[in-house]
């Protein structure tokens, strides 16, 4: 909604009250004293904001997965003198990973976490915000490469474009640390993870698990539980902080990793019509929230991922790690992602665009930390 701003009132201009000369002599009059300066215009104050409440639709469950999100809606609301209510629906109830793009554009959700790798086809560019990285097997180390890659990477050109295609422009990115696989199996091998069906997504991820005879079956995060305790598959891919959210362990008690992370996690976008909609201050506090829980974020999670895994001892999970030496096996044998993905992007057109994000993911996956 537009915001009516209040006009300045008038100014009243000072009148000065000249005395006449009297008397009988010749002398002139005395001159009339200068007028007094008109008062300087009072500042009229700003009109405050029309109050507005944003649907932020999410496909997990609330928990220490999603306390960012919390943060960020927490410092908008201060940072509008409470003129902005972003309103959660957890677990998918308003829709799944791989529709709430489509629900952002359409203005049906307001902000939403977008997944590019349920919709390769629709963001071959963005796409690259979210390939296959093989775990160091140190979370701090690939937690602060992944904070690297969304500080310098989601802000390129290409990205910002292809999101503005579907009507909506990134507002921050939620991090996603490593992976594992979760399951009741103690075997933490690839002998033991050789013909089990693992739960998959995106396109990449599938082609990774058939170099060792996995079986990837593609689920979303709601189907997960039932698959597993159903044995519809026989091993589950989160991160630590998602199982705990979702209570995996009161269905499994083995972890075998961290295997994978993806990316520069998931980007929090919100539809164009509605930050159009938001006034200047709205918007100046959308944007402050942003940058500082971006900020937030890295030593949240680097924090948050040691209390996940303590809640795993707590709830009496055991960890196995996969033996380096088959780990290393595999990843020489998985595809070259990146390499994979500049050549599509510049079969399409894209070239020197592309080769800069390509040469900026080498330029941090060669970093030490």
């Amino acid at each position: 909604m537009k915001i009516q701003t209040l006009k300045r009132g008038a100014v009243a201009a000072a009148l000065v009250m000249i005395a006449a000369a009297c008397g009988g002599s010749d002398a002139p009059a005395p001159a009339a004293p200068a007028p007094a300066p008109a008062p300087a215009p009072a500042e009229t104050p700003a009109a405050p904001s029309t109050p507005v409440t944003l649907t932020y639709a999410h496909y997990l469950p609330e928990g220490l997965a999603t306390t960012p999100d919390n943060e960020f809606a927490r410092r908008v609301s201060e940072y509008s003198n409470g003129s902005i209510t972003i309103d959660f629906s957890w677990g998918a109830a308003l829709g799944g990973a791989a529709e709430l793009p489509f629900l952002v554009e359409g203005g049906a959700v307001d902000m939403a976490p977008v997944v590019p790798a349920f919709n390769a086809d629709a963001f071959p560019n963005v796409i690259a915000t979210q390939l296959i990285w093989w775990s160091s097997g140190d979370y701090e180390v690939d937690l602060r490469r992944q904070n690297d890659l969304i500080n310098e990477m989601h802000v390129l050109d290409l990205f910002v474009s292809e999101w503005a295609g579907y009507n909506q422009r990134p507002v921050f990115v939620q991090m996603l640390p490593p992976y594992f696989f979760y399951s009741n199996d103690a075997n933490c091998s690839v002998a033991g993870l050789s013909g089990q069906r693992i739960r998959s997504l995106g396109r990449d991820l599938p082609r990774a698990f058939e170099v060792r005879n996995i079986t990837p079956l593609n689920m979303t995060t709601p189907e997960m539980y039932e698959g597993l305790d159903r044995g519809t598959v026989e091993r589950v891919t989160l991160p630590p902080d998602v199982y705990i959210d979702g209570r995996f362990y009161e269905i499994s008690n083995q972890a075998c990793g961290p295997i994978f992370w993806l990316g520069a996690g998931h980007t929090v976008t919100i539809n164009n019509d509605t930050w159009a909609s938001l006034d200047d201050a709205q918007r100046a506090a959308m944007l402050r929230a942003a940058q500082e829980v971006q900020e937030f974020s890295l030593e949240f999670y680097l924090a948050n991922q040691t209390k996940a895994l303590q809640a795993h001892t707590d709830n009496n999970v055991t960890f196995k790690v996969l033996p380096a030496a088959e780990k290393a096996a595999w990843i020489a044998d998985a595809p070259d992602f990146p390499a994979e993905w500049l050549q599509r992007r510049l079969a399409a057109g894209e070239g020197a665009a592309a080769q800069e994000v390509y040469d900026k993911i080498m330029e941090i996956a060669a970093r030490n930390y």
